[in-house]
């Protein structure tokens, strides 16, 4: 079986990432602080799966 690539893990860790991000923001209700500071340190929102990029660009995390 071959390994990932870097890559590979690295898109595999932001997704996850910011899956647990939106997972605050659902507990949280809203974007508040601690929300968006995570949201800031997570690199490339473009690597978070679709609900959970939906769910940032309604609490205006996203464009």
């Amino acid at each position: 079986m071959a390994h990932p690539s870097a890559a590979q893990v690295q898109d595999d860790f932001s997704r996850g990432y910011f899956c647990a991000v939106a997972t605050l923001l659902r507990m949280e209700g809203g974007a508040n602080t601690d929300v968006r500071d995570l949201f800031r340190c997570g690199g490339n929102p473009e690597l978070a799966d679709e609900e959970d990029k939906q769910l940032f660009r309604e609490h205006g995390l996203m464009a």
